[in-house]
């Protein structure tokens, strides 16, 4: 057998432990405006492990991670605005959970807007959700959910599972990829 080109690039499964699902205290890298794939405005909230035993996990897993095309592994993408114009809530919840864990932090709705969030702290709640793999089947990876402040995580209880389809087998011709190409390889 012939060495496979990308055989000295090429990350081997189970080389890092995922992140257990549960409340974390993060600190946000970036924020930038985006548009989601039904037109509607959102951001591109990039966030790490602030405290704790999981400090800088996505950092160390950035870093670990060997292919050249390697991007930043978490990044939420949260709507601003629904179909109808008003405001999300998920936006809303955002915004509000970043003033209340940042003491004395007033949003400013001016062209400072997105730079005001770096290395600000957010409450993030992360669950364990179910996607189709490139070669066909199902895993399971732990993503960020739903924000929250800081001060307000010890209530909240692990976030639940998302299954793909009420636990039922997916085939592995459903699997479309998704264009992430836009998404910058070192976010800071």
């Amino acid at each position: 057998m012939n060495k496979p080109r990308d055989w000295d690039t090429t990350q081997a499964y189970g080389d890092y432990t995922p992140l257990p699902p549960g409340a974390y205290i993060c600190k946000i890298l970036r924020v930038e405006e985006d548009v989601s794939s039904s037109r509607l405005p959102m951001l591109k909230i990039t966030l790490d492990i602030h405290e704790g035993k999981y400090t800088g996990f996505f950092r160390k897993r950035y870093d670990a991670d060997t292919r050249p095309d390697k991007k930043w592994p978490c990044i939420y993408h949260q709507v601003t605005q629904n179909h109808d114009g008003s405001t999300s809530g998920g936006f809303k919840a955002f915004v509000t959970s970043v003033e209340n864990s940042n003491p004395g932090m007033i949003i400013k709705w001016d062209s400072t807007f997105l730079t005001q969030f770096k290395s600000k702290l957010v409450g993030v709640l992360f669950r364990s959700e179910e996607f189709i793999k490139r070669e066909g089947g199902t895993s399971w990876a732990t993503k960020a959910y739903q924000f929250r402040s800081t001060n307000s995580l010890a209530d909240c209880p692990v976030p639940e599972k998302k299954p793909l389809s009420n636990g039922a087998p997916i085939p592995a011709s459903s699997f479309v990829p998704t264009d992430d190409t836009d998404d910058d390889d070192v976010p800071f």
